[in-house]
């Protein structure tokens, strides 16, 4: 081979080099674990509840950086309620609409109706407290939580259908008391 033949490929060969070593050196350092940032995630995305009320925690993973966006019902329309912040105090003078509420950092969301009722308190950083109230409505009682990041993570809450309570007719009055009287006299 001619002298610049051999001058040019050698060329090539480092100048190849030299790219896949910048090329090494650019992948070793854009995967550096400390530049990801961690996915939201939630210690639970789905909540039953019993129907005479109680509480629960959720666990998020950010911090400082999550927020409460909106509380929305499965069905019918927005919950109105009051919006406290952290020292407890109302921002707003009466009912303000959860949907699309974006509760930056600490503070609490109260609903209540005659028949169900929820708070909803971010009281520490990390953690996300729901109170539901007992449920007389005669029917499941769902609603959603949505918190964001810039990422969303809906948390689904259901409060249970009360046991039914059944009254006894007029017809079985007679039953009742020939049942009591047949148990005072001890009879088989």
């Amino acid at each position: 081979p001619h002298p610049s033949q051999q001058k040019s490929g050698m060329k090539y060969r480092m100048l190849s080099a030299a790219g896949f070593c910048i090329g090494l050196l650019l992948l070793s350092t854009g995967c550096n674990g400390d530049v990801f940032v961690d996915e939201l995630q939630v210690s639970a995305t789905e909540l039953l509840m019993n129907p005479e009320g109680g509480s629960s925690v959720v666990r998020v993973n950010k911090g400082l950086e999550w927020d409460v966006v909106s509380i929305e019902p499965t069905v019918g329309t927005s919950f109105y309620g009051k919006h406290y912040n952290e020292t407890g105090k109302m921002t707003f003078t009466g009912s303000i609409s959860f949907l699309g509420i974006w509760m930056k950092g600490l503070g609490k969301l109260v609903y209540r109706n005659d028949v169900n009722g929820f708070e909803v308190t971010r009281s520490q950083n990390d953690r996300l407290e729901i109170l539901v109230d007992e449920n007389r409505s005669g029917n499941l009682f769902e609603f959603a939580v949505v918190i964001s990041d810039y990422n969303y993570k809906t948390i689904r809450i259901k409060v249970a259908q009360p046991p039914s309570t059944r009254m006894l007719s007029v017809a079985n009055e007679p039953i009742r008391e020939h049942m009591s009287a047949k148990a005072e006299s001890h009879e088989p």
